[in-house]
């Protein structure tokens, strides 16, 4: 029995064949939390909240003026932008340096970075970023 068309006489049954896979290309946005912000010893700062729609992580930058001084470092969850209703904690505070990179899965939609200067005697100059990632 002969073959026609686009096999051209070829016997195609029982081929495997590896059907390729598209690769989505992925997508981050920077967004500058905290800029050069003086926190008081004891005190929080807290950015504004950061729309976080369509992202699977954060990453956050921290930045500071001295680079042992102790502090905690979290992001605050919000389904509104509003409220807070939840907390990844970043850093422990006592015996952890602020300055460094933390990464945390997205929570909620909205997303604010919030810092404490755990430093009793001394105010701090504290930068932050917010990479988020898709």
């Amino acid at each position: 029995m002969s073959k026609s068309g686009i096999t051209h006489g070829s016997d195609i049954q029982n081929v495997q064949v590896q059907v390729p896979v598209e690769i989505q290309g992925h997508v981050s946005q920077v967004v500058q939390a905290q800029n050069a912000v003086s926190i008081a010893s004891n005190t929080w700062n807290n950015s504004q909240f950061i729309d976080c729609a369509g992202f699977d992580s954060v990453t956050v930058n921290v930045t500071v003026d001295n680079i042992s001084a102790n502090a905690y470092v979290e992001v605050a969850w919000s389904n509104d932008g509003v409220n807070i209703h939840g907390k990844t904690l970043l850093t422990s505070g006592m015996g952890a340096g602020l300055q460094g990179t933390y990464v945390a899965p997205v929570g909620l939609r909205w997303a604010r970075v919030q810092i404490k200067n755990q430093d009793s005697a001394a105010a701090r100059t504290v930068s932050a970023m917010l990479n988020m990632k898709a």
